[in-house]
């Protein structure tokens, strides 16, 4: 996996694995045998995993999932949205939101932030946040007659600040700007194809 598809903020942490997929990976390069993932639908609904599991699993109408379990993989879809991934040092705990537009707008990662906070005793300035590749500002027009642009990076993280987080990474990578070279972007081939965010609790 290129180091400018993970985060240096989860660096030096051995406990987890993370990471980003675009065109010159696949799902082989997930590590882990073990993985969940979200059946997306532009919601705001969190999938709690308290149990462990063996094999693949997926669940519908979720667009965030969280864990305290090692030796299971998050994984989320993406071909323009944000992927966000979380991570808690002091109580071992991961999660990973899909952030588009329409989940932004619902507050996914607030919520997420504060799920966290009530379910599993984490407090928000501890937490580890990577806001991954996804489209960016110019990119992501929403009114051609108005020129208007939505901002996910930005509004993202200004509701993780708000929530309490104070430690947040973005990756600066635009999958609409490097979409021929890296990765698959919706919005600029209309793609079905799809990259993948993951993180990952190793059985250490």
């Amino acid at each position: 996996m290129p180091d400018s598809l993970q985060f240096s903020l989860f660096a030096g942490f051995p406990q987890i694995s993370h990471g980003f997929t675009g065109r010159t990976e696949d799902l082989a390069a997930v590590p882990g045998a073990n993985t969940l993932i979200a059946k997306q639908v532009h919601s705001a609904r969190i999938y709690d995993l308290t149990e462990q599991f063996r094999g693949h699993r997926e669940v519908d109408g979720y667009d965030a999932l969280v864990t305290g379990q090692k030796d299971i993989t998050l994984l989320i879809k993406i071909a323009d949205c944000a992927p966000i991934l979380f991570f808690d040092p002091r109580t071992g705990t991961i999660a990973t939101v899909h952030a588009g537009r329409r989940g932004t707008e619902q507050g996914i990662a607030r919520l997420m932030t504060e799920y966290l906070k009530r379910k599993y005793a984490v407090n928000p300035a501890d937490l580890l946040v990577g806001i991954g590749p996804s489209i960016c500002v110019n990119c992501y027009q929403i009114d051609r007659t108005k020129d208007l642009h939505y901002d996910l990076w930005q509004t993202n993280r200004e509701q993780l600040m708000a929530a309490g987080v104070r430690r947040i990474e973005l990756s600066g990578l635009c999958t609409a700007c490097n979409a021929n070279a890296r990765f698959y972007s919706y919005r600029k081939d209309n793609t079905e194809r799809r990259n993948f965010a993951f993180i990952r609790l190793n059985p250490l």
